[in-house]
């Protein structure tokens, strides 16, 4: 091997191993979001609610942790229903798809769906930024690698990368910035129509603005892909967000054989999803 070789080996494994610690340290943070208790150890609660609540709302309502994401609740409920038939196979096969239908039930779906819906928008710019400055150097290594290796590692990076992803995008959706922008549209939007038709507008009109912003983000940036592609990793990306958590939290004191073999059999779809989609 060549000096110039050798340099090039070096410089790549410092990029690769900056960005496993980069996106173990991101990873990190969206799980301290996702469990508020250990956040307000590092950051005093009063700083969170002061950048997640404006003046309309006050400082002591949560907006962190599983109870305040959209649809968390529900979809934890449906890996909570079906953990006696992960655990024992000699259980009663649940219902799973009589589970998901009853999910649209629940009081404010509707509300619900759109906010899961914008975060999922939201994080395809996300993802775009953190594949740039984390995930590619990551995800090449991973590709030089072993074959046997591969799935499992990018099913690995591919869970912390959605993870991450949905975490800093649920974030920023809770944020006054965000709610800001909220309250500005609105604002235009009555200089063009009636209160009423402003009102009942924003929440479509909010989704058209950010396919827009999506759309040109990727026709005119150098990312790969369609927007169609993009928007099903971005909702399939929040979908493993839930699930991943769900399934911790749900098994966190129970790791049985079955239990392991089920958790990687999500990590392996999520891999194998995202490398045959993100290509």
């Amino acid at each position: 091997m060549s000096r110039r070789d050798r340099e090039d080996s070096y410089v790549s494994s410092f990029r690769v191993t900056l960005s496993v610690i980069l996106a173990l340290i991101v990873l990190a943070g969206s799980v301290m979001v996702m469990y508020p208790s250990l956040l307000y150890r590092t950051v005093p609660k009063e700083q969170v609610d002061k950048l997640t609540s404006d003046e309309n709302v006050q400082l002591d309502e949560e907006k962190l942790g599983f109870d305040a994401f959209p649809l968390y609740p529900e979809v934890e409920n449906v890996v909570r229903d079906c953990a006696p038939y992960i655990r024992d196979a000699a259980a009663e096969k649940p219902d799973v798809w009589g589970m998901i239908k009853r999910i649209p039930e629940t009081e404010d779906f509707s509300q619900k769906l759109y906010s899961l819906l914008l975060i999922s928008l939201i994080s395809i710019p996300v993802y775009m930024l953190m594949r740039l400055l984390i995930y590619n150097a990551i995800y090449s290594r991973i590709d030089e690698g072993s074959f046997l290796l591969l799935l499992p590692l990018r099913g690995v990076a591919s869970v912390a990368c959605g993870i991450s992803c949905v975490c800093v995008s649920w974030v920023f959706y809770n944020t006054v910035l965000f709610s800001k922008l909220m309250n500005a549209v609105m604002e235009w939007l009555k200089g063009f129509a009636a209160e009423k038709v402003a009102l009942h507008g924003t929440n479509v009109f909010m989704l058209v603005v950010l396919l827009a912003a999506v759309i040109a983000l990727i026709k005119f940036t150098v990312f790969r892909g369609s927007f169609g592609r993009s928007a099903f990793l971005g909702i399939f990306r929040g979908l493993i967000f839930m699930l991943c958590f769900a399934f911790v939290n749900v098994f966190i004191s129970d790791w049985t054989w079955r239990v392991v073999l089920f958790g990687a059999a999500l990590i392996l779809v999520a891999g194998l999803t995202e490398r045959l989609f993100d290509r």
